[in-house]
């Protein structure tokens, strides 16, 4: 008795890898500009936890907090005790101020000077918008801060 036996050929293997190979060549440069994207994200959520952390610092011990940020980094500072909180956090993309250079202050009854961070990466242009009544995520279109 003649056993069949059961395989694939050359044409088979060879067409499945090069289609493979053709996917891949299109999904990666699509993984890394979604990895970038999920990064400015994560590091905008993370800056506003802090400032959410600031402000609830600030009114429950009744201080003043600077939030001071630089290009690549910022920093949290309890003025009223001259203590570094937290800081200073490194920064992967870089993020600037509106006003220019301000440094956040969350006063002893939780309100903040109003400012906005953001980012100018153009594949993401995260933004936190800082206000007298909240702390809240948004995009930047080129002049201001849009939730």
């Amino acid at each position: 008795m003649v056993r069949k036996v059961r395989a694939f050929t050359l044409l088979e293997v060879v067409v499945t890898i090069a289609i493979l190979a053709i996917v891949l060549a299109i999904a990666i440069p699509n993984f890394k500009q979604y990895m970038r994207s999920f990064e400015i994200t994560s590091q905008f959520n993370r800056m506003e936890a802090d400032l959410n952390y600031s402000k609830t610092y600030a009114f429950t011990r009744k201080v003043t907090v600077n939030v001071s940020f630089s290009q690549n980094s910022y920093t949290i500072v309890d003025v009223t005790n001259n203590r570094v909180i937290k800081g200073p956090i490194e920064l992967k993309y870089p993020c600037y101020t509106n006003p220019k250079n301000t440094v956040i202050t969350f006063y002893p009854l939780g309100y903040p000077t109003p400012a906005s961070i953001y980012t100018t990466e153009s594949n993401n242009p995260n933004c936190t918008n800082v206000s007298f009544t909240r702390i809240i995520s948004g995009v930047y279109d080129g002049s201001k801060c849009t939730q």
